[in-house]
């Protein structure tokens, strides 16, 4: 009777930790690696899975980002979306060509770097952005900002 005890309390066990390796495994979501090694998050967040940019790292003999001359600064484009709910307004396909510079925004414009991984790591990657369907709330402009007031 007691070893039955003893082997029911470790297969509890065994069981438990199962578990608890299959939810960290959860976060290891190949895509998002993608995501990340193809420096997706260098310009762009997705604040819905808690993906935040990070700091783009200088080049050897280039200036960090801080010390740039007002130059550079002149150069600077509109700052990239978050992408949690890209997949409401694009699909796999849309977001795998956009990604590769041969599809364009509505505007016109064409994504600021293509996409350097592998045909299939791209589609990979299409499909989960595709997936990404939460709302996206902007902050409410601050009275006083100059956002609610026309020129």
């Amino acid at each position: 009777m007691m070893n039955s005890r003893v082997l029911l309390v470790v297969a509890l066990l065994v069981l438990t930790a199962s578990l608890m390796v299959q939810v960290a495994r959860a976060d290891d979501d190949p895509a998002l690696a993608l995501f990340k090694k193809g420096g997706c998050d260098t310009c762009h967040s997705i604040s819905a899975l808690k993906v935040v940019k990070v700091e783009k790292k200088a080049a050897d003999g280039e200036a960090p980002a801080e010390e740039k001359t007002a130059a550079t600064s002149d150069k600077k484009k509109k700052d990239a979306p978050d992408l949690s709910g890209v997949g409401l307004a694009h699909d796999a396909k849309w977001i795998s060509g956009f990604i590769n510079k041969t599809e364009t925004t509505k505007d016109g414009e064409k994504h600021e770097k293509r996409y350097k991984g592998t045909e299939a790591d791209r589609r990979t990657l299409a499909m989960w952005l595709a997936t990404l369907k939460h709302e996206v709330k902007k902050p409410a402009a601050v009275e006083g900002d100059g956002a609610d007031k026309k020129e």
